[in-house]
């Protein structure tokens, strides 16, 4: 084991906290759906939908960027822009990139998108994923952008 592979279960373990006392009200689900025809919308499908969580199960981080902050990272305002922040793969547990971007396999047309439930969003907010950042040993940020389309 390294430092950085040990720190993860326990970074985990505290993300896990904060949702045991309150502080993460919302959750993020990556829903896939495989369609059988040709492109996307044509012939039948199958969709999964799958909780993206830290330890335990719970919540991860989810912060609405501002204004200034969609400018400042090359966004176009007039949507709202989320950063979900999740514990990378380690032993046990966290979340590989696989779980935050499914894999298409080969001959599958694939539609892949995220919803975000909590306070004000009780309904559900579509998004599409804007990026991945894994630069990070110690957490794996996701920028999801709302598409305005029902979920």
């Amino acid at each position: 084991m390294t430092i950085v592979r040990d720190a993860l279960s326990i970074l985990d373990e505290g993300r896990a906290i904060l949702d045991d006392v309150g502080l993460r009200v919302f959750r993020v689900y990556v829903r896939t759906t495989d369609w059988s025809g040709n492109r996307v919308g044509v012939d039948s499908k199958i969709t999964t939908t799958t909780e993206l969580t830290v330890a335990r199960g719970g919540r991860p981080k989810v912060r609405q960027l501002s204004a200034d902050q969609v400018v400042n990272s090359g966004l176009e305002l007039g949507s709202s822009i989320y950063d979900v922040t999740l514990t990378p793969s380690y032993p046990g547990g966290g979340v590989t990139s696989d779980d935050v971007a499914p894999p298409v396999p080969s001959g599958v047309r694939r539609e892949v998108q995220y919803l975000i439930f909590g306070p004000g969003y009780e309904q559900g907010s579509l998004c599409k994923l804007v990026s991945a950042n894994t630069g990070s040993p110690f957490r794996t940020v996701l920028r999801l952008q709302a598409t305005g389309d029902e979920p």
